[in-house]
């Protein structure tokens, strides 16, 4: 299990005094070793309640009843529930929690700023030649203003023809 384990110890196998430690995400029985320092033969069954809480609620055999939305809500209140409680018994301050990682910073949105100087030249001499647009195309397809580069319908489909630029910045 990545990312379990923390320092938890507390009474968990019977006893008053703190019996219990987290090792990879479930507790285990500090007394059920044979030498000081030496392996722990019983425990790993009870998920711990403080890094995995989830699955120790689970194995508890608490549920929570309702559509998804209740349930979700019952489950995060338990969860605060069962880790304050395990905060309580803890011998020792537990291990926080790992931040979770910082949102990606998003990349600023390209748009189109302005034309280039080449566009805006083509796009004037358009204006000069058709005006507003001069379509032709009923007589015989496809006509001059249709296929001219300084038509404003075919520079909206050039990204060549403008100068991009991040969304919200002035050029």
């Amino acid at each position: 299990m990545k990312g379990l384990g923390c320092n938890y110890e507390a009474p968990t196998f019977g006893a008053r005094y703190p019996d219990g430690t987290c090792i990879d995400g479930y507790m285990w029985d500090l007394d059920s070793c044979d030498e000081p320092g030496g392996p722990l033969y019983g425990g790993g069954d009870e998920p711990c309640p403080w890094c995995n809480t989830l699955s120790f609620i689970e194995w508890r055999g608490d549920t929570a009843s309702g559509n998804a939305h209740q349930r979700r809500v019952a489950r995060r209140a338990m969860v605060a529930k069962v880790r304050a409680w395990a905060e309580e018994r803890s011998s020792f301050p537990p291990a926080p929690r790992p931040a979770p990682p910082a949102p990606p910073t998003p990349t600023p949105r390209q748009v189109r700023v302005r034309l280039t100087d080449e566009a805006e030249e083509e796009s004037l001499d358009f204006y000069r030649r058709y005006g507003e647009g001069n379509c032709s195309c009923h007589l015989s397809p496809p006509c001059g203003s249709c296929t001219h580069p300084g038509n404003p319908l075919n520079q909206a489909e050039d990204d060549s023809a403008w100068v991009m630029g991040n969304e919200g910045e002035e050029s």
